[in-house]
C-alpha cells in the first residue's frame, strides 16, 4: 500500500489515532479484508470501523472483547509515519 503524500491527511490520521488494517478474516494466513483502526490497540476508547456488514447493523465495533478479536487477527497495520 502506498503512503500518502498528503501532509493534511496524514496529520489527520495521527491526531486522530487512525490507521488502517489488512486483516485475515477467513483463516488462511493472507490478508483479506481492511477495517479502519480507532485509536491505539488495547487502549479505553480503541475501536474499529469494519465496512463488512454485521449481524446487528453496527459497523463501528467498540465492545472491548470484540475490538480484542480485531486486535488479534493477524494484520498489518498501515499508518503514516
Amino acid at each position: 500500500m502506498r503512503r500518502s503524500q498528503d501532509p493534511a491527511l496524514s496529520k489527520m490520521f495521527k491526531d486522530a489515532g487512525l490507521g488502517v488494517s489488512k486483516i485475515d478474516n477467513d483463516g488462511d494466513d493472507v490478508g483479506n479484508h481492511f477495517v479502519l483502526q480507532i485509536g491505539q490497540p488495547g487502549a479505553d476508547d480503541e475501536a474499529i470501523y469494519d465496512p463488512l456488514a454485521r449481524k446487528d447493523g453496527h459497523q463501528v465495533v467498540k465492545d472491548p472483547t470484540k475490538v480484542n478479536d480485531y486486535d488479534l487477527a493477524r494484520k498489518q497495520l498501515y499508518q503514516p509515519t
